[in-house]
């Protein structure tokens, strides 16, 4: 194993760390007053700013973390991103160029190398860089705020942090990845489920709900 492999390794351990510790607090603030958190983009933009914070306060260096980055990864001199065809999560080619699916939250490496690849592969006409190389990211968090419903989308959510941690796995790199959900209603039947499918495919996950349903056996 090279020096940077295990450098990785190290920042990838402590991000863990840091990541089950900011989730922990977003979820026990919901289970104390889920009114907080009507949408999404509530509990994302909160747990943002947690993760941001904490890398700041243990000087976690060469990293970034960002909101809605979409992964690409470059094979036979064509650049793809993960789509659902066929009602499976797919690497296909980057047709059009703001296709694909994003991660709800990424920690990246910085490296100015990353940036400029993905500056070439961004639609001239945006000026956003929603797309990155997928060798960049240490880990990637999805978040969802409602289970009834939502079942399927849950389950695709996983299978595209599993696409994303295992094709990176192949390329000799590791990502954490990790799924959040609050749901003040959700049944032990859908939590039960939702849990042995993140348990079977190793991914790590976090369900909150208030404290009234919480203590119900």
């Amino acid at each position: 194993m090279h020096a940077c492999d295990i450098g990785d390794e190290m920042k990838t351990l402590s991000i863990k760390e840091i990541i089950n510790r900011c989730v922990e607090k977003i979820t026990d603030n919901y289970e104390k007053k889920k009114e907080d958190y009507l949408t999404e983009g509530d509990v994302t933009s909160s747990l943002f700013c947690l993760l941001k914070d904490e890398m700041e306060k243990h000087n976690i260096e060469g990293l970034k973390i960002h909101r809605e980055l979409r992964p690409y990864v470059k094979m036979e001199n064509n650049s793809y991103v993960i789509k659902q065809v066929n009602g499976a999560i797919k690497w296909e080619q980057h047709k059009p160029k703001n296709s694909g699916a994003v991660v709800d939250i990424a920690i990246i490496k910085s490296e100015q190398e990353y940036f400029e690849q993905a500056e070439e592969v961004a639609p001239k006409k945006y000026w956003r860089l929603l797309t990155y190389p997928l060798d960049a990211f240490v880990a990637c968090i999805e978040v969802k705020i409602r289970v009834s419903g939502n079942i399927s989308r849950i389950k695709k959510d996983i299978d595209k942090l599993c696409k994303i941690r295992d094709t990176i796995h192949d390329r000799g790199k590791e990502c954490f990845v990790h799924l959040v959900v609050l749901d003040s209603e959700v049944s032990d039947q859908s939590r039960k489920k939702i849990e042995n499918l993140c348990k079977g495919f190793s991914v790590g996950f976090t369900m909150a709900r208030t404290e009234k349903r919480k203590l119900k056996k």
